[in-house]
């Protein structure tokens, strides 16, 4: 045993044997192997092997038919398990290690045999030899070996030739024993290299020592040595044994014919993939010169199956059965189709009952909130109201300002102080004004406390900037500074108010506000009355109607800068046409009449203390009028632009009905370019209403034909109707005329009411305007004569009284639409003020005439 295991720790001499047996016997001698004898006789196996594991019975040319009989050493169990791992190694060295250390040595040169190859080997033996040497049964009896040469041919020896390893190599090979010497399941079964195994390490030989240690594995891996030897063959451990064997060989043949069958899925895949990888290994050992090479002992392909050629009477009849089919599932699906273009006409028909029913029902609801008193009666009004109050805190304070200006400013660093502070005052007013509302809510109490707060500081400033005055002229003036006293404390006054109300605003207030016009009207009757009625204080060589007038022209000037305005919202989207262009001259000849009128009724003389003061007041409600109607004027423009582009749509319906009748498909491409010649900007609160245009369209172009009258899925009036609602809806959106309603039939009953409101509005105010001109005819003398006046005043006020009237077509609401989508409506306004200018002109003539007539009778006498 010693023995035995001894030769695991020595050090093995690899290639050296062979060398020293050439040396001794110069030349090779045969060798067989024996077994030793059995006293038992056992049955003879067919099938004879004439070499072993390790050891080969080779005859040479010179024997003489005998060959001597060595018995060799049995090895150390862990030689044999590499000798054994060596022989499944494969005989050709690849490529990858083509170039890497090998070793060299007799058991290398010696062919070596695998368990597969074998049964291989066995199996397509036709006939196994016969065992031509016996067994050893008594003495003088030796086995005869069998020429392996003369059956097989001569074993090829492969040599590998001698090469010294690179620097890369040397680095791989120390990576890799590195690599392998971490790995948990490395065992290294070798204590030291023979003499021709080419290391790279250089580690020193470990001194020789007479103290053997003992061998702790002993017996490692014994029992899977014996088993692999018994699953190979080449040992047997009794009948059992044999039987086991037996019948795990009867399992492989059946494994492999089950292979070569292709009896499933599976196989066939594993095949598959086996001979691909077969393939792909052959291409790279052949450094891929075999890729165009067929296997020569590969399966041939299996053939494809002959179909016949198919009948005609056959195909004709599939072909009339496909038709058959075919057609009756069409039939089906025009059915369908038949039933849905029903079925959406009729929801479309209820769909218009729907909304009609839904706008009855809003409007008995509006009704019932303004008899519960929920909501205020009148529309627009308070967005009007609102309007007029905050324009009325501008022009009060700008009135304030104007009366210290024309007679005490002087030019100083503290009035440059006091003017930018009004400059501050004015740009408050201005941020504002935006949250300015009838009545006073949680959202914009803010907005009425700026207010109070502004009016306060400026009217304190005023206070200041009459304080110092007085200081200045109390030794020489000491009436007029007495009066300057008063006004200052009045000023004073009214800013502590502001300050009061400023804390007083809240939402349980909503209306107290209205407070500032009465202190407005106290401030301006105060300083107007002390100033007249005090020496050296009055208006009477200051320019107070000229700062009147040039801001008269600025109101003026305001309007027609609000014509470009209407110009980019009414050309801007499809370019100038007749009736854009008459549209735009109407207001534009409106606003320069305006300034004619005003130009010609300034005044020419001195006023007098009332009549300065009446002049001064009567200006803040023509400015109202002025800024009213030039908004009115806008509105009616775009009202009418929108009216006109409505007009073509219906009359492109109209159009597409008329005898002779269009194609459908040209009709319905002729309404599309209508609504997009409009240019509605959707974007701007219609989003729904681009939806529904959308969705009729694609109904027409789905269904052309129901465009006109004359089936019972044709369009209705209340249809069409109700596009053109749609359309209308965006058009005001997109001019930003909109309003906070939800429902689209409630967006159309405001536009409506609207509509209403802004024609009351526009005649109220054109017709208060032309009275304003009547009374400054009365205070400017215009006309040297009073027959003249009279008349110049009668036929003012008679234009006025039929403006009002006017406003009361808006009973008659069909009338109403049809004289406001009318050009008429603009130039009526435009042809009372050119009226006045003709009479005005017509009594300067007479005026002229009379008063040259007098000159002549004058210098007659």
């Amino acid at each position: 045993m010693n023995s035995l295991f001894a030769n695991r720790r020595k050090a093995r001499k690899v290639g050296g044997e062979e060398d020293e047996g050439h040396n001794a016997n110069g030349q090779e001698s045969d060798v067989s192997v024996r077994r030793p004898t059995n006293s038992k006789p056992k049955q003879k196996s067919k099938l004879h092997l004439s070499f072993g594991p390790r050891e080969t019975s080779m005859v040479d040319d010179n024997d003489d038919g005998e060959s001597e009989v060595i018995t060799p050493k049995r090895p150390g169990l862990g030689r044999r398990m590499r000798e054994n791992s060596a022989i499944r190694r494969p005989l050709k060295p690849s490529a990858s290690t083509e170039h890497l250390p090998v070793r060299v040595g007799p058991d290398h040169d010696r062919p070596s045999y695998s368990h597969d190859y074998l049964r291989e080997l066995r199996d397509s033996t036709p006939s196994t030899p016969k065992d031509t040497g016996s067994r050893e049964r008594g003495a003088g009896n030796s086995d005869k070996a069998v020429d392996v040469a003369a059956k097989f041919g001569e074993v090829m020896e492969i040599s590998v030739p001698t090469a010294i390893p690179s620097e890369a190599e040397i680095r791989e090979k120390k990576a890799r024993r590195a690599r392998l010497a971490k790995e948990q399941d490395f065992i290294s079964l070798d204590d030291g290299e023979g003499d021709d195994y080419w290391s790279i390490d250089t580690k020193k030989a470990e001194p020789e020592t007479r103290l053997v240690r003992d061998d702790e594995d002993f017996a490692e891996g014994f029992e899977e040595f014996v088993q692999e030897f018994a699953e190979d063959g080449k040992i047997s451990l009794g009948r059992k044994a044999e039987r086991l064997q037996q019948k795990r060989q009867r399992e492989a043949m059946r494994d492999l014919i089950d292979e070569a069958e292709a009896t499933s899925d599976d196989d066939d895949s594993d095949a598959e993939r086996r001979a691909a990888y077969e393939a792909a290994q052959t291409q790279a050992a052949m450094g891929g010169m075999g890729s165009n090479r067929q296997e020569p002992n590969g399966r041939p392909k299996t053939p494809p199956k002959i179909t016949s050629l198919p009948r005609l009477t056959s195909t004709l009849d599939r072909l009339r059965s496909t038709l058959a089919t075919m057609g009756a599932s069409k039939r089906l699906l025009v059915n369908r189709m038949e039933e849905l273009r029903k079925e959406k006409a009729n929801i479309a028909t209820r769909e218009v009952e729907i909304q009609t029913l839904i706008k009855e029902a809003g409007e008995n609801y509006e009704k019932l909130r303004v008899e519960a008193g929920l909501v205020p009666g009148e529309s627009g009004l308070p967005a009007l109201w609102a309007y007029v109050g905050f324009l009325s805190i501008i022009w009060f304070t700008w009135l304030q300002v104007t009366l210290f200006d024309i007679r005490f400013a002087r030019d100083s660093i503290f009035e440059r102080v006091c003017k930018a502070m009004q400059l501050v005052a004015m740009v408050g007013f201005a941020s504002a004004g935006s949250r300015f509302t009838t009545r006073v809510r949680d959202e914009n109490v803010w907005a009425f406390q700026a207010l109070s707060a502004l009016l306060a500081g400026s009217r304190l400033m005023l206070a200041v900037q009459y304080m110092i005055n007085i200081g200045f002229l109390y030794k020489k003036m000491r009436i007029a500074a007495k009066g300057m006293f008063m006004i200052a404390v009045v000023l004073s006054a009214s800013s502590f108010s502001y300050t009061g109300l400023y804390f007083a605003m809240s939402p349980t207030r909503p209306y107290i506000w209205i407070v500032w016009f009465g202190l407005f009207l106290l401030e301006t009757l105060v300083v107007m009355g002390v100033s007249s009625y005090t020496p050296g204080l009055g208006f009477e060589d200051t320019h107070l109607n000229v700062r009147m007038t040039l801001l008269t022209l600025m109101i003026i000037g305001e309007a027609a800068m609000s014509v470009t305005r209407i110009v980019n919202k009414m050309v801007g989207p499809g370019g100038w046409t007749s009736h854009s262009f008459v549209h735009i001259l109407g207001v534009t000849i409106t606003v320069y009449l305006l300034w004619q009128s005003y130009y010609d009724i300034t005044p020419r003389v001195r006023f007098g203390k009332i009549r300065q003061q009446i002049w001064t007041q009567l200006h803040f409600p023509f400015h109202v009028m002025l800024i009213l109607t030039s908004e009115g004027s806008q509105i009616l423009a775009l009202t009418l632009d929108v009216a006109l582009k409505i007009r073509y749509l219906v009359e492109t319906f109209a159009f597409a009905c008329e005898k002779p009748r269009p194609k459908p498909l040209d009709a319905i491409r002729l309404i599309n370019s209508t609504i997009a010649d409009m240019e509605i900007d959707f974007s701007r609160g219609a989003l729904e209403e681009k939806k529904t245009i959308e969705s009729f369209l694609n109904t027409l172009r789905s269904s052309p034909y129901i465009i006109c009258p004359g089936n019972q899925n044709s369009l209705t009036k209340a249809q069409v109707d109700h596009l053109v609602s749609n359309v209308t809806v965006s058009l005001f959106s997109s001019m930003g005329i909109t309003t906070d309603e939800s429902s689209h039939e409630r967006k159309i009953v405001r536009y409506f009411q609207l509509l209403g409101f802004v024609y009351i509005y526009y005649f109220v105010v054109t017709s208060l305007a032309i009275a304003h001109f009547s009374l400054f005819v009365l205070l400017a003398h215009r006309h040297p004569r009073k027959l003249y006046r009279g008349i110049a005043f009668g036929t003012r006020l008679v234009l006025a009284i039929l403006l009002m009237s006017l406003a009361s077509f808006i009973r008659y609401f069909s009338l109403t639409f049809y004289f406001m989508t009318s050009p008429m409506i603009i130039f009526t306004f435009t042809l009372t003020l050119f009226a006045v200018l003709l009479i005005d002109r017509l009594l300067d003539w007479l005026a002229a005439r009379e008063k040259l007539a007098g000159e002549r009778l004058s210098l007659s006498e």
